[in-house]
């Protein structure tokens, strides 16, 4: 049986599952759309795991999902779109540009994950949030606190965002080994 960090992977790799089916593939059969689902990533404060967590979702979503870098969208390069369509972009101005890019996004991909700095970091999410679909806010456990949880949220709907939910990250076991390792021999 694996252990160590492989085993933690695979358990987030199972709640990633979960999550992908209540967030996305649920979601988006209910509200019938024509076109990809958008969704930005963001945390209260750097560190908490945005990108980790962005990029295990995209892993479990597959082939029909692209994880873009919140810096690509400003850039206009290194997205998973044409050349040509690429080129284009460079001339607009960075609003445009933003809902452009998500747009031939949409159009390209069921599931479109941006990865976001914090809400610490600077306010990108808040100018991103009216043009996606929904925010999901990574909560690092142990760290970081209800007002920060709060003030991300208030932030992010102030700006005309939809808040998805929230992931709690790097959640410590506090069962000690020789427990654990009973308990996991024991298949629970």
């Amino acid at each position: 049986m694996p252990s160590g960090p492989r085993k933690l992977d695979e358990r987030l790799a199972m709640a990633c599952d979960g999550l992908v089916d209540q967030l996305f593939v649920q979601r988006q059969a209910t509200a019938n759309l024509p076109r990809g689902l958008v969704i930005a990533i963001t945390a209260p404060h750097s560190g908490a795991g945005v990108t980790y967590i962005t990029e295990m979702l995209a892993e479990r979503l597959g082939e029909t999902a692209a994880r873009v870098q919140a810096s690509a969208l400003e850039e206009g390069t290194g997205l998973p779109l044409s050349e040509d369509f690429q080129k284009s972009i460079e001339k607009m101005d960075r609003l445009n540009r933003r809902s452009e890019v998500l747009y031939e996004l949409r159009a390209n991909f069921h599931y479109v994950l941006v990865d976001c700095p914090s809400v610490k970091d600077g306010h990108f999410v808040t100018g991103l949030a009216p043009l996606v679909d929904g925010v999901i806010i990574v909560i690092e456990a142990d760290r970081t606190q209800k007002r920060q949880i709060l003030y991300t949220e208030r932030t992010i709907q102030a700006a005309g965002g939809n808040i998805f939910g929230h992931i709690l990250n790097k959640r410590n076991y506090p069962v000690p080994g020789w427990i654990f390792r009973r308990l996991e021999a024991m298949g629970v």
